[in-house]
Parts: structure tokens; C-alpha cells; sequence
């Protein structure tokens, strides 16, 4: 049966941030990520991209550089 990996996503965010102790996430598609990079936002870019590919479920955390 396929599905869209953001939309399950955005459905159980929630959950996410609570049992993952996260402030705030955002799912972008790669589409997005390329469209804040060519505007110039810090800390997207085509490395987002390449370590978000599909593979063995892990966490991934950027640094954005705001603390």
C-alpha cells in the first residue's frame, strides 16, 4: 500500500516531539529545502537532501545555528 512518508509524518508529530523531547520540527520535501537554500537560509542545502535519502530509520538533527 504506499503512502507519503510527510503526510504519516505530520499525522503523528505530535507524538514525535513528545516522546523525542523536541521543541519544534519541520518536514520539508526536498523540493522545499532547495527553495530556502536558493534563497539564502543558513543551514539548508543539497547535504539536507543527500542524508535525509530513504535507509535505516535513525534520527538526523540539523544545527541551524540559533540556540
Amino acid at each position: 500500500m504506499p503512502f507519503v512518508v510527510t503526510d504519516v509524518l505530520r499525522e503523528v508529530l505530535s507524538y514525535l516531539k513528545r516522546t523525542l523531547n523536541l521543541v519544534d520540527v519541520e518536514i520539508l520535501s526536498c523540493e522545499e529545502v532547495l527553495e530556502h537554500a536558493g534563497a539564502g537560509k543558513a543551514g539548508y542545502g543539497r547535504l539536507m537532501i543527500v542524508s535525509s535519502e530513504p535507509g535505516p530509520w535513525g534520527d538526523r538533527y540539523w544545527s541551524l545555528g540559533t540556540y
